[in-house]
């Protein structure tokens, strides 16, 4: 069957799915190779950790959508070329549809296996327990891949799933790990009889700390006694016990956008949040 081939109609379906618009052009092979480049692009992206900078995700969604509009004319003028052309096998309905369904679910699999197969996760702040490093609504982006071959170190901000809790996630900082010797006493945090210094608490968010009872524990191996910058308002070790390394998602790296309901976007918080070693 000889048939017209419309340029408005194969952007149009480009603009659907990638590859669509080249696949109703002519071009099953094209069509092919346009969704098989753009996640192999998103796996290279990934690996070279750029995803995980303040500024990482928009620059690599903006490149691909940059990319993916300036395919528009090609797939215009490929359409008006082919024009009138014999419909292939490839062409018929059913072709389209599963082209579609098979790249929706795709794009569903990568998405929810991001951690896995990326090294990220997102996640927003819900609560002033890291306050003020980090605030309600700051969203944040999380190395899961962070621990793979190392161990956390003190002053890292960790995600996890809390013990009494397991199916939501904790964003606070850790305080000591396996072998060493914790105490705090009047609000100040001593880890194997050194006090560290952690200018991230602030003394507004303190005062309530200082007047607890002490705190002293030996952490096992495998574990870690982790606190919110908040101390006066966080639900941590101190309440729930030491965590498990096991129940650690991902180190949180960066800042990639903020928002604030009286505010509006708090563009001087997106920032990388760097590691911060609270030992001398």
């Amino acid at each position: 069957m000889v048939k017209k081939r419309y340029g408005s109609v194969a952007v149009i379906l480009h603009l659907i799915a990638p590859g669509l618009g080249f696949l109703y052009s002519g071009k099953p092979i094209t069509a092919l190779f346009i969704p098989l480049i753009f996640l192999v692009s998103l796996f290279f992206i990934a690996w070279s950790r750029l995803i995980l900078e303040p500024w990482g995700l928009w620059l690599i969604w903006g490149g691909l959508v940059f990319v993916y509009l300036l395919l528009l004319p090609f797939v215009f003028f490929i359409a008006r070329r082919n024009s009138p052309c014999t419909l292939a096998a490839s062409q018929r309905g059913v072709v389209y549809f599963l082209f579609v369904f098979i790249l929706l679910v795709l794009s569903a699999l990568t998405v929810h296996y991001r951690a896995i197969l990326f090294g990220y996760e997102t996640f927003i702040l819900p609560s002033r327990s890291m306050a003020n490093t980090l605030l309600p609504n700051d969203y944040i982006i999380v190395d899961t891949w962070a621990y793979l071959d190392k161990a956390p170190q003190r002053g890292d901000i960790l995600v996890f799933k809390p013990p009494l809790n397991p199916s939501t996630y904790f964003t606070k900082r850790l305080i000591a790990g396996p072998g060493d010797h914790l105490d705090i006493q009047k609000g100040k945090v001593r880890v194997n009889n050194k006090v560290q210094q952690e200018p991230y608490v602030l003394v507004k968010n303190n005062k309530l700390t200082a007047k607890q009872k002490i705190v002293s524990k030996e952490i096992n191996e495998d574990q870690y006694f982790v606190m919110g910058d908040n101390r006066d308002h966080s639900n941590d070790s101190r309440s729930w016990g030491l965590l498990d390394k096991k129940a650690i998602y991902g180190k949180a790296i960066s800042i990639w956008f903020s928002f604030s309901a009286h505010k509006g976007v708090r563009m001087e918080r997106i920032k990388k949040l760097g590691n911060i070693n609270s030992a001398n």
